[in-house]
């Protein structure tokens, strides 16, 4: 099974530089969305000598963990640009910060994420990166709920305390959504189990943990990280699955269909579930507002009923998510899309040699500053490179920017570029 750690070991033994000459980067704190906190996964050692031919190559960047905003990286993105303001570097655009600045290769870069219907992963693609899909949630949450199956007293019951369970710890930023919600059901407070009073009182890695008290709800309502058009499925989905609890989620449109793809049932045929099919967030919330409320006024035997009908589900799922089989889906998923983004990053090669880094030379050049960029010398150092080991790669880009072909050496610069700062600690 995989933690958070060994995911990234695993993932570089099969995808890593060694196996694919491609190099992927993963953040180096866990769940972070700054394009700064990238770092790549190989021996510093390894490539101390082989730095022109390292941005020679591709790479791929792990976000897998959160879901990719274009606000948010925009934040960064300006805060990168204030730090730099009076150090007399030149300036850079987002896209060159987005393309460019994981590791300055001259292929466009693989995004690896978790996310579907997802407008920021578009615009991702539009600005020429290839994009990569899998469920990492569903990896590494086996890992995080893998002793649970055993414990005594997770198992199916006939009464409960509370007819629904909600966390929703925090209401800030993609998760404004919840204090929404928090307030629709607080006419209904005495039938859903939350904290009411002081939400942020729920730990940090409440999402992770079972709480084996909180099994005495019947109902899960999974508020999950984000609710516009992107589905982006996390942990909080497979805690009502490993509690044996029946759910309703509060997702993107296609949350439920998403699921289902992975083997998974839900309850259509036992209360509503169109929400799932509403792409209008506003209208999808009253709907599955509407439908808890529904639920919360069955007298107890019609409630009883409902939740009977409910345990052939939550058994096959909770058995599916132990099971070797959906771990099986999960890597068969994860190995085709990371090769075929590979492969796709290779066949790019031939519409696009220069690829991002020498595009973004190619905006300087134009803009009359031709110090900007990474160091000249650095850069005329893989110019070489690519001229003496790669040349037919090395024509294709003199012919997409001429000016490659005129370099000379002797034109050194010694300019510190924004984007070798950045990454100066691994050079």
């Amino acid at each position: 099974m995989f933690s958070v750690d060994n995911f990234y070991t695993i993932f570089n033994s099969h995808y890593g530089w060694d196996k694919t000459q491609v190099m992927p980067y993963k953040f180096n704190v866990h769940g972070s969305k700054k394009f700064d906190d990238l770092i790549a996964l190989y021996d510093k050692k390894q490539f101390i000598k082989d730095v022109s031919f390292w941005n020679m190559y591709g790479l791929m960047v792990l976000h897998d963990q959160e879901p990719f905003m274009i606000d948010v990286a925009d934040t960064y993105y300006m805060q990168c640009l204030e730090s730099r303001k009076y150090s007399g570097i030149p300036h850079f655009t987002i896209e060159e910060y987005l393309t460019v600045s994981p590791g300055e290769s001259t292929l466009w870069p693989i995004v690896c994420h978790s996310e579907r219907n997802s407008l920021d992963i578009q615009y991702l693609q539009e600005l020429g990166m290839i994009e990569c899909h899998y469920f990492w949630h569903g990896l590494v949450s086996r890992d995080w709920f893998r002793h649970w199956k055993h414990h005594a007293d997770i198992n199916i019951r006939s009464s409960w305390s509370y007819r629904f369970l909600l966390y929703a710890r925090s209401c800030t930023g993609s998760r404004q959504y919840r204090q929404q919600v928090i307030d629709l059901l607080r006419p209904i407070q005495g039938y859903v189990k939350h904290n009411w009073k002081n939400q942020s009182d729920i730990s940090s890695d409440a999402s992770a943990t079972i709480d084996v008290s909180d099994c005495d709800s019947a109902i899960h309502l999974v508020a999950e990280t984000v609710f516009d058009q992107k589905v982006h499925l996390t942990e909080k989905i497979f805690k009502p699955i490993v509690m044996l609890q029946p759910f309703i989620v509060f997702a993107g449109p296609g949350a439920l269909k998403y699921l289902q793809s992975y083997g998974f049932q839900t309850f259509s045929t036992i209360w509503d579930e169109s929400y799932d099919e509403e792409v209008d967030g506003d209208k999808r919330l009253e709907k599955i507002i509407k439908l808890i409320s529904e639920l919360s006024q069955l007298d107890a035997s019609e409630f009883q009923k409902k939740l009977e009908q409910c345990q052939q589900i939550v058994l096959h799922n909770q058995q599916h998510f132990f099971s070797e089989n959906f771990e099986k889906i999960l890597m068969q998923e994860l190995d085709t899309n990371v090769k075929d983004s590979i492969a796709t990053q290779q066949a790019r090669i031939e519409q696009d040699p220069g690829g991002p880094l020498f595009k973004m030379h190619n905006r300087f050049i134009k803009d009359n500053d031709p110090a900007a960029g990474l160091p000249w010398e650095r850069f005329v150092l893989i110019i070489q490179t690519l001229q003496q080991h790669q040349s037919k790669r090395y024509a294709g880009i003199c012919k997409q920017y001429p000016w490659v072909g005129n370099i000379k050496q002797q034109s050194l610069i010694s300019w510190t570029s924004p984007l070798l700062a950045q990454s100066a600690d691994i050079l």
